[in-house]
C-alpha cells in the first residue's frame, strides 16, 4: 500500500511502511488510553503501529488491557514483550 505525499505517518514519525500495521480496535484503545484521549481523537496515523515488532506488542499491551481493564504499566513504564510473555 502506497501514501502520500503528504504521508499521514510521518505527522506520527513512522515511514509509509506503517500502513501495513493497521491496529485493532485493542491497540487502539492502548494508543487512545495511553494518550488520554479517545480511539474517535486518534490521528490517522496513529491508528497504525510502525513495523511487525511494535504491532505484535501493541497489540498484546491493548489485548491485556482490553481483558483485564487495568492500565498495563509497571514503575511508570509499559510492560515488556517478556512481561507479557510473547
Amino acid at each position: 500500500m502506497s501514501y502520500g505525499p503528504p504521508c499521514p505517518f510521518r505527522a506520527v514519525g513512522f515511514s509509509g511502511s506503517a500502513g501495513n500495521y493497521p491496529l485493532s480496535t485493542a491497540g487502539k484503545a492502548i494508543i487512545a488510553e495511553h494518550n488520554g484521549v479517545s480511539i474517535d481523537a486518534l490521528p490517522f496515523g496513529s491508528r497504525f503501529s510502525s513495523g511487525a515488532h511494535m504491532h505484535r506488542w501493541i497489540e498484546a499491551l491493548g489485548e491485556r488491557y482490553m481483558a483485564t481493564g487495568e492500565y498495563p504499566r509497571r514503575d511508570g513504564r509499559w510492560l515488556s514483550m517478556r512481561e507479557l510473555e510473547l
